[in-house]
């Protein structure tokens, strides 16, 4: 017999009944497990708590979280915390409360645009991105300051932008570079390397740096950054250098170079700390900087710290826009312990000192080598102590070993000085011939100003000083060439002296002196010959082809009381010659 067909009512309740059932197993399934979601923050809150995430709940393992603009999110004081992605908007922040022991678990990747204040823990699964942004700042002080607290950058795959910005609170290991860990360039990146809470170690990049660039400034806080000590080092390019206190110390090359090294930035800030280039090693190094450099502390490009048989390489210094100093010390080469120092090569376009010292090249250099030192336009010298320096070849002699490097001086626009009356400047103190020329005017206001001078005789060389514009002196004491020597002076504009000293030759050698245009000696003491003990038989020779004005002050042939000192020539030839006032012309001796 065959079955009994279910009526249409039978029909209806069995698949009601179908239904309701496959209805329950979904909901005893879904009961159990919860949907990877996208948390978006609700305003600032603790990580935790519900509300401060759209939807509400706080992120669990899978979610992708996005910190929004004006939120800060803190983690919780201790256990764990997870997420897929961390996405930190620009504006936004992600931290942690002091001392917290919560390690925050990233399985995916993170997008930092905002503030990653990184005071707790964090890791993320090996291999993953870790992007930031243009305007994000990554800021490393990890409570477990090791390398498993580090996967951040052991196990990531960075890609940093330009702008972006890397502070190095602490670091795990100073053996490490940090640009071994890191597969990205760098944009700002701000180093410190304290150990044990107060004393600042060296940290060695081991040469990183010239691979993984840093496109936006370094800036060297509580730390001793080496660039390299392996001599591999041969060009390395940084946006921009800041050393921020006393407590900042910068190298480039610790050690020998196989040859020459250029290191390339935009601008150097030494704000009282110590940058050298070159220190302890062999070899030569060229520094091009496309903006300024501003110094207040120790500033050498070669440096030797007493040790034999190094730091004699030469030095190259590019500006292109201005060498300033408040204060410290400035030297490109600076070896007070060998006998064969290099030579430098310097082109800056502005240079303008208000304090410290400056030198050029202190050092003995034995192979007849010129140092060459042009400023395209102004050097200014406003010298604020009466122990402040200028000195562009500095050093004379160590024992009997005399330093006979030349020098090649140019400034194309105007040179300054002024100040303390007691600061110094001196072209070049060693023994090797010099040649200084002025584009534009030369202003002397004050100061202790000498071309051609040691306090040992043993420096003694010939010089020449030649200006375009005019010279002006309202006061100070001005040597145009202190030592012996040949010496030659030309002014193409006027001259003109109202207080003050000028001596235009002060040793023996002969002087010959050019005035293009007028000569006007309003006070102040002028002399052809100026040295009481010591006599000359080399006539100084001085021709005014313009007008010549002396209405006061004193103009002294020679101020040594010998009858033997040579003749000395005040040649007048221009169309009119006026003397008033209580104007001088004398010699102290017999001669003529």
């Amino acid at each position: 017999m065959l079955p009994k067909q279910p009526n249409n009512t039978t029909l209806q309740f069995m698949k009601q009944k179908i239904c309701v059932t496959v209805l329950a197993a979904i909901f005893i399934l879904s009961a159990g497990y919860s949907y990877a979601v996208t948390k978006s923050s609700t305003g600032s809150g603790n990580w935790s708590t519900a509300a401060t995430w759209s939807p509400a709940g706080a992120p669990i393992a899978g979610d992708s979280v996005i910190v929004n603009n004006g939120h800060t999110i803190t983690m919780d004081a201790s256990g764990a915390s997870y997420c897929s992605g961390l996405n930190i908007n620009q504006g936004g922040t992600v931290t942690w409360p002091a001392n917290s022991t919560n390690k925050l678990n990233i399985s995916s990747s993170i997008t930092i645009n905002g503030l990653l204040d990184m005071v707790g823990d964090i890791g993320i699964a090996s291999g993953k991105p870790i992007n930031l942004g243009a305007t994000g700042t990554l800021n490393w002080n990890p409570m477990t300051n090791t390398s498993a607290g580090a996967t951040l950058f052991t196990n990531g795959i960075e890609n940093f932008s330009p702008t972006s910005t890397l502070i190095i609170l602490k670091w795990y290991d100073f053996t490490v570079p940090l640009g071994s860990v890191i597969s990205s360039n760098f944009g700002n990146v701000t180093l410190n390397s304290v150990r044990g809470g107060n004393t600042i170690v060296e940290w060695n990049q081991n040469n990183w740096f010239q691979t993984r660039s840093i496109l936006g400034t370094l800036t060297v806080a509580d730390a001793w950054i080496t660039l390299d000590k392996s001599g591999s080092i041969t060009n390395t390019s940084i946006g921009g250098i800041v050393l921020n206190t006393t407590n900042s110390t910068f190298y480039g090359l610790y050690g020998n170079s196989a040859g020459s090294f250029t290191l390339n930035t935009g601008s150097i800030a030494n704000n009282g700390g110590t940058f050298l280039g070159l220190t302890d090693g062999t070899g030569n190094i060229a520094l091009n900087v496309t903006g300024n450099i501003t110094n207040s502390g120790n500033f050498k490009l070669i440096n030797n710290s007493g040790i034999l048989n190094v730091g004699n390489g030469n030095a190259s210094i590019t500006v292109g826009g201005t060498f300033s100093q408040t204060a410290g010390d400035s030297r490109f080469i600076y070896n007070s312990t060998t006998i064969n120092s290099g030579i430098f090569t310097a082109s800056i376009n502005n240079m303008a000192i208000s304090a410290g010292v400056f030198m050029g090249q202190y050092g003995i250099h034995n192979a007849g080598g010129t140092c060459t030192f042009n400023i395209t336009n102004n050097l200014s010298l406003s010298s604020a102590n009466s122990a402040d320096i200028f000195r562009v070849i500095a050093l004379t002699n160590i024992s009997s070993n005399v330093n006979t490097a030349k020098l090649n001086f140019n400034i194309g626009g105007n040179l300054t000085i002024n100040g303390h009356p007691n600061a110094e400047f001196t072209s070049s103190a060693g023994a090797g011939t010099e040649t200084v020329t002025v584009g534009g005017n030369v202003n002397i206001f004050n100061g202790l100003n000498s071309f051609n001078y040691s306090t040992n005789a043993i420096a003694a060389h010939a010089n020449s000083l030649s200006i375009t514009g005019n010279f002006t002196q309202t006061g100070g004491n001005t040597f145009l060439s202190r030592l012996a020597g040949i010496h030659s002076l030309q002014v193409t504009g006027a001259f003109s002296l109202s207080a003050g000293v000028v001596a235009i030759k002060s040793s023996v050698g002969a002087s010959n002196g050019n005035i293009d245009g007028n000569m006007q000696v309003s006070g102040g003491f002028l002399y052809l010959h100026n040295n009481a003990v010591e006599v000359t038989a080399d006539p100084c020779t001085l021709t005014v082809n313009g007008t010549f004005t002396h209405s006061n002050g004193n103009i002294t042939f020679d101020d040594n009381i010998s009858n033997s000192s040579a003749q000395h020539w005040l040649i007048l030839k221009g169309n009119t010659c006026t003397l008033s006032g209580a104007a001088i012309m004398t010699h102290a001796g017999a001669g003529s």
